[in-house]
């Protein structure tokens, strides 16, 4: 007779969805095996737009088709430095490689390294108004006023007044880089980033944060603290 632990532990599971226990065995096989899921980011390459068409309809049926094998993904754009700093579409996903053999022709493919959390620099934008070109602007072009960014390290000599950030885009919600101001920003801090699409976004920004060096975020920090003052 099974023992009512064990009983309601084998319940449990029948009712658990397919992507928790497929979960659940990824844990299992990288804890007993070392083995574990991967993370890869796809592409298209730049082609017709007919043919774009036809493979991103592709795509999304394979990740239809997988989305009980894939742990986790999602879509951003970065900087293509082949292609002139164009932005590049991209998808992201953490799943078992060997899923990665099924992906439809046409789509291109490389592994990177995980998306752990990232010590960063933090500011809120601030809640005044600016003219840009006759127009009033609460907050900043890109930004609501009171949001989070993520600016990066110094990358010119301009003293750090207008460096990269990272942020959501006020006007589609998704996340951007793109230089900003430093005097639109303020309340300047360090916080451990844990969103995948920021910490990929940070990763492929001009001097963002990726070496988790919280010790010159803080001092960054504190020297931008006391320029506002």
């Amino acid at each position: 007779m099974l023992r009512p632990h064990l009983l309601s532990t084998i319940c449990y599971l029948h009712q658990a969805s397919a992507r928790a226990l497929y979960r659940t065995f990824q844990w299992i096989k990288h804890r007993f095996t070392g083995v574990s899921p991967g993370t890869v980011q796809i592409w298209i390459p730049q082609t017709d737009r007919e043919q774009y068409v036809q493979i991103a309809s592709s795509l999304y049926e394979w990740r239809q088709q997988w989305q009980d094998r894939i742990d986790r993904s999602f879509k951003t754009s970065i900087p293509s430095h082949l292609n002139n700093g164009k932005l590049k579409v991209c998808v992201v996903i953490t799943s078992d490689l060997n899923i990665l053999k099924s992906l439809p022709t046409g789509i291109n493919s490389q592994i990177i390294r995980p998306l752990h959390p990232v010590w960063s620099l933090v500011a809120n934008v601030k809640n005044a108004t600016y003219s840009i070109k006759g127009i009033e602007i609460r907050g900043s072009k890109h930004f609501e006023p009171g949001s989070a960014v993520y600016p990066c390290r110094r990358w010119s000599g301009d003293g750090y007044e207008r460096p990269y950030v990272v942020g959501l885009q006020r006007d589609t919600h998704k996340f951007i880089s793109i230089i900003c101001p430093t005097s639109r920003l303020e309340n300047w801090r360090v916080e451990l980033v844990e969103n995948p699409i920021v910490i990929f976004q940070l990763r492929h920004t001009t001097g963002g944060w990726d070496s988790n060096d919280r010790e010159e975020a803080q001092l960054l920090a504190d020297a931008m603290n006391r320029r506002a003052q």
